[in-house]
């Protein structure tokens, strides 16, 4: 007879002290690089919004996020960040909610000033808000609508009052800057306007913002993208793609000639200037009336990243360095005694990663994929063998983005034949095939087969469906003999599930390695579809997928119902947790116990993720959360019949991932983003439950999408963030000792 038991010591430190936690980066570095801001107060210092903000001291040599108290549905996104000259460590910055928040503490901690753009998110995220500093004030600073509008405040962010309506047509601003010597001189650059060619691309305001000019010499179609003010020197701007200087304050500009879509100036004299795009560069140490050629180390193309921002902080007694940033790379650095261009990324985690899988018995190797913010990446999954110190990137150009990622575990004990799947969205090309993002490796990453077949066909001859595939999950008990109970030992293992966002084809299931698809989201298999009676839409959608150790399949999904004019629904769809006992091809709803959204029958909160005992059938865990809520989690013990509530509220967590140590199964984590201003969350249970112990303290990223550990190595816990890849040496108190006896 086979038993098996786990055995629980309680460790005890000397003095009752606690282990310590310590969040790492394991990269990788780089990635969406937005904007870049030199401290006018600290030598050295400069800050970069980065999947949230990054800080340098040391021109750019090194990183580190910081992120506390930002808003956590910002997602990697900051609109807009400026510092105010007359106190130092003092910034603003606009975030994805249009919250304006401001830190006292160079960018160490943020709170908010109680003020929030009203405009649409759609507002957010696809340009920026320019800000100004108005010299001379502690208490006062510019802001932009993202349109024409101009706000003042005179209290530190606290309210705000238009100052000026810019009445161009259909032209926004894109950039502002405040003459440091003057606060009533203000230069704007504005956008290219669909609907004239005959407006300006910048305008000035001599009197505070209350009335604005255009001005001479300036072209009168394109953008007016970068301003700066030299100290007791002239003003440069890059207007329509070509740097223009002005010797008169602003009224009246010549183009140097010099092509770029950035430009910017050191601190110190001679004030050097720098003006580039993503693939050239020119220095001048005379305001572009002459320059010599930067352009070593930059790209020869920009068809695969777009330049996004310029600046140049001092690094020491006369000298600088320029760093630029693009869409795809990160940073790069040039010295002010060179003129070549040098990655500058360590610790610049700017890549949010989504997708997470840790080499079974190899605690430095594992794959992570990369949910890009940007069309220009080409890098949708990577991979390290030395725990971060190097990466490898995968998958070419096929996928935009890898989502899921899992290692068969029964084909683990060979890295190089080793089988991989991984799963997300495809690229889009018009006029081309669409394609499915779903790919299995069977020599441990280095080629991947695309798995098509049995897809729905798209449009075009040869084409698929373009299925976002959110998560993949291997059948444990799939080998061609499966023991009794439990995992299979031997494989490799044949059933695999994929969950997508397109009804029909929400469900997923291939018998064959995924080498051929079924549906297991028929009409009539028990998943509701979506209804839509023209004014209110309801729908389900599939997150999360577990196969119970009696081959059992159960289905967590989220809700959504809508109404077209914006009013109250009361929700009448089924939703929560669906059980199947025959593979996937029908469904049943097991939510008994879980909360009802009010007024419903069978409608429940989003179950963001569930987790199910690796040996004891019918014993499951499922997160669950209205909307942006705090998470609560539950239990079964019978196979979904009734739940019951096993955690208080987690205040300020969304719960993303559930899992369960399969060696020892009273071992279960829990983690995932941020609600409001906290910091994403790892809870930890070492009593299958009964209790909940919050690790990791307050992390330095918002969102966690993946937690992982290896067996081997259960001190150490590695998750996937808004922020790349980090890892948490974390010891459980107790020790847990599997063993097995015949």
């Amino acid at each position: 007879m086979r038993s098996r038991f786990v055995l629980a010591v309680v460790l005890c430190s000397v003095g009752g002290a606690a282990h310590s936690q310590s969040w790492v980066p394991l990269g990788n570095d780089g990635g969406f690089v937005d904007y870049l801001l030199v401290d006018p107060a600290t030598p050295g210092r400069l800050y970069a919004t980065a999947a949230g903000i990054a800080v340098s001291d040391d021109a750019g040599r090194h990183w580190r996020p910081a992120n506390a108290g930002l808003h956590a549905t910002t997602g990697s996104y900051i609109a807009g960040l400026v510092a105010d000259a007359d106190v130092p460590g003092r910034l603003y910055a606009i975030d994805r909610a249009g919250l304006v928040m401001r830190s006292d503490d160079a960018a160490s901690n943020w709170v908010p000033t109680g003020y929030s753009l009203n405009l649409p998110l759609a507002a957010f995220g696809s340009s920026r808000l320019p800000m100004a500093d108005v010299p001379g004030s502690a208490t006062t600073l510019l802001i932009t609508d993202g349109r024409s509008t101009i706000y003042k405040s005179t209290d530190s962010g606290a309210t705000f009052s238009p100052l000026a309506y810019l009445s161009y047509t259909y032209q926004s601003i894109v950039t502002m800057a405040v003459d440091p010597a003057n606060p009533q001189h203000i230069l704007v650059g504005l956008g290219l306007s669909s609907q004239s060619m005959s407006n300006p691309t910048l305008i000035r305001s001599t009197d505070g913002g209350a009335t604005f000019h255009g001005v001479q010499g300036g072209p009168s179609v394109g953008t007016g993208s970068s301003i700066v003010f030299v100290p007791g020197g002239p003003v440069l701007a890059v207007l329509n793609g070509r740097v223009h200087v002005s010797g008169d304050g602003g009224a009246s500009w010549q183009s140097s000639g010099v092509v770029a879509t950035r430009v910017a100036v050191s601190s110190q004299p001679p004030y050097e200037a720098v003006a580039m795009n993503a693939t050239s560069c020119r220095r001048s140490a005379d305001f572009l009336a002459g320059s010599t050629d930067c352009s070593d180390g930059l790209p020869s193309s920009a068809t695969y990243a777009r330049f996004t921002d310029l600046a140049v902080v001092s690094d020491g007694p006369e000298a600088f360095r320029a760093i630029s940033t693009t869409s795809v790379t990160g940073a790069r650095a040039m010295s002010s005694s060179t003129t070549n261009w040098v990655t500058s990324n360590y610790g610049l985690n700017a890549r949010y990663m989504r997708g997470l899988a840790l080499f079974p018995g190899d605690e430095n190797s594992l794959f992570a994929g990369y949910w890009m913010e940007t069309p220009f990446e080409t890098t949708p999954l990577f991979e390290t063998r030395d725990r971060g110190v190097n990466w490898t990137s995968m998958l070419g150009s096929g996928a935009k983005f890898i989502r899921t990622v899992v290692i068969d575990p029964t084909s683990a004990a060979q890295p190089t034949s080793m089988t991989v799947y991984a799963g997300g969205l495809s690229h889009y090309i018009s006029g081309a095939p669409t394609r499915v993002s779903l790919y299995r490796s069977d020599d441990g990453g280095s080629n991947w087969l695309p798995l098509e077949q049995g897809l729905p066909p798209g449009q075009l001859p040869g084409s698929v469906q373009r299925l976002a595939i959110r998560q993949i999950t291997i059948d444990p008990r799939s080998c061609t003999v499966p023991p009794a109970r439990g995992r299979c030992r031997s494989g490799p293992l044949q059933r695999v599930f994929a969950l997508s966002s397109t009804e029909g084809w929400r469900v997923i299931r291939s018998d064959l390695r995924g080498d051929q698809w079924i549906s297991a989201d028929a009409a009539d298999g028990g998943l509701p579809i979506h209804t839509d009676d023209g004014n209110v839409y309801e729908s389900i959608a599939p997150v999360d997928l577990e196969v119970t150790a009696d081959g059992e399949v159960f289905l967590s999904t989220l809700h959504q119902a809508d109404a077209e004019d914006g009013s109250p629904v009361q929700p009448v769809m089924a939703s929560g947790v669906f059980r199947s006992t025959d593979g996937g091809l029908h469904w049943q709803q097991r939510s008994n116990g879980l909360p009802l959204l009010p007024g419903a029958t069978q409608t429940y909160p989003d179950v963001t993720a569930i987790a199910s005992h690796p040996r004891r059938a019918g014993v499951l865990w499922a997160a669950v959360a209205d909307d942006a809520e705090p998470s609560r989690l539950y239990k079964t013990l019978d196979g979904g019949a009734t739940w019951f509530a096993t955690s208080p509220v987690l205040s300020g967590c969304r719960i993303l991932d559930l899992q369960v140590d399969t060696s020892a199964p009273d071992l279960v984590y829990a983690a995932g983003s941020g609600v409001g201003f906290s910091s994403a969350c790892v809870y930890r249970s070492e009593d299958g439950g009964a209790t909940w112990h919050r690790i990791g303290g307050n992390s330095p990223f918002r969102a966690i999408s993946d937690v992982r550990w290896n067996e081997n190595a259960q001190q150490r816990l590695v998750v996937t963030t808004d922020l790349g890849v980090w890892e948490l040496s974390d010891a459980p108190d107790k020790i847990f000792i599997d063993r097995f006896d015949d």
